[in-house]
């Protein structure tokens, strides 16, 4: 999967700054071949129309692409812009009694760095991209780029032709299984209060000749991925992890679970849901009021997202890749049969929210739970050391 001629302009334009918002939903782009000439772009209805001439013959012309693109980077930076900074404790000792002492210039730009005066220790700015060289607006948009449908290579090659930086497809592997893992553990937390009609069904990718099950369990009217299994046999114990995945997300059961005609859905429905909890189990129809089409079309998203991840060698790869997915579809990107909101707004579970604000939302909880297991165990050798001297 290699970028187009017109989709290679596009991103050139958005880097030389050839696009005017002019109003809600039209922008002006600028020709490259006119510089005093711009072609009017107008979103509506989740369309997008120009009105230059490859456009009216039935090509998405480079003017689309670049107004793609440049929503895409202004996203982006919507999500840093509304990244709130809390109070900086020590990640030392966890103590607020910091003072800023400088910074640090860095390949990667300045770094404000700070001195607590209960331990003497230095240290960084905590927004949890500790340990990394590069900027963290750039480990964000190489996970946004990524999760849009980019390959490694792809990201990497973006990076360093627009915003002239030099990265390795080898590390953002890195950086993807190091920030969606961290991201993963902290959105998995997060309850709500789904809808009473769920849908759930299995989807098969091939990965170097092996065949692997992706389950998936979606609700209904917020399209919120609610949870996600991968294995290498559609059994009745594969069925009941990934609806035992979906109970623990959720404040209670549906009343309603639509599945496909694989009879392990029905043997582990009877073994997970509480007997007292009325549930109908749907088999979908191909048409009719009630059919499973929703998460099948999910996951024709999946299959369409896995083929630019190319990086596919084992079952941990897909697990990384399906992490990622969750995230992006259910926190970041904003789905249009909601009205361009995320199924988690949709679901009254979070705001919509970017990839550097995940990211420090979950540091910050890892680094707070790290703080009180060293002041548990500073407390306790204190105790040893109270109780030795005593007996002594």
């Amino acid at each position: 999967m290699t970028l187009s001629r017109r989709e290679l302009r596009a991103l050139q334009i958005v880097a030389e700054g050839g696009i005017i918002e002019v109003g809600e939903g039209l922008f002006a782009v600028s020709s490259q071949t006119d510089p005093n000439k711009h072609y009017m772009v107008k979103i509506a209805d989740g369309k997008r129309m120009c009105e230059c001439t490859d456009f009216s013959k039935g090509r998405k012309c480079k003017h689309v692409y670049a107004v793609t693109y440049y929503l895409m980077m202004r996203d982006l930076r919507r999500g840093l812009q509304n990244t709130v900074e809390d109070e900086v404790r020590c990640d030392s000792c966890g103590s607020e009694n910091i003072v800023k002492a400088g910074f640090r210039y860095n390949k990667s730009g300045v770094v404000q760095r700070y001195y607590c005066k209960d331990c003497g220790r230095w240290f960084r700015d905590p927004f949890g991209f500790d340990h990394c060289r590069f900027k963290p607006e750039v480990v964000a948009a190489a996970l946004d780029l990524y999760c849009r449908g980019l390959s490694l290579r792809q990201v990497s090659d973006h990076l360093q032709s627009i915003h002239k930086i030099k990265v390795s497809y080898g590390t953002i592997y890195v950086w993807l299984r190091r920030y969606v893992e961290l991201v993963h553990r902290y959105t998995s937390e997060l309850t709500g209060s789904f809808t009473e009609r769920w849908h759930a069904d299995e989807t098969i990718l091939n990965v170097r000749g092996r065949d692997l099950l992706i389950w998936s369990l979606l609700d209904d009217e917020t399209r919120f991925l609610i949870a996600h299994h991968i294995s290498t046999r559609k059994s009745e114990e594969e069925a009941c992890t990934l609806i035992g995945k979906g109970l623990q997300k959720s404040i209670s059961p549906p009343w309603e679970f639509v599945t496909d005609g694989n009879p392990a859905y029905t043997k582990a429905l009877r073994k997970e849901v509480p007997p007292r909890k009325p549930l109908i189990h749907v088999v979908g129809p191909l048409a009719g009021p009630v059919t499973n089409n929703r998460v099948e079309r999910l996951n024709q998203t999946i299959k369409k997202r896995a083929k630019g991840a190319v990086h596919f060698n084992d079952q941990k790869g897909v697990e990384t890749f399906m992490k990622a997915f969750e995230i992006f579809y259910n926190f970041i990107r904003p789905h249009s049969a909601l009205g361009y909101v995320t199924p988690a707004e949709k679901a009254g579970i979070a705001r919509k929210t970017s990839w550097y604000e995940l990211i420090s939302l979950a540091c910050k909880g890892s680094s707070e739970d790290s703080t009180c297991l060293k002041t548990t165990a500073a407390v306790k050798r204190r105790m040893n050391l109270v109780s030795s001297t005593s007996e002594s």
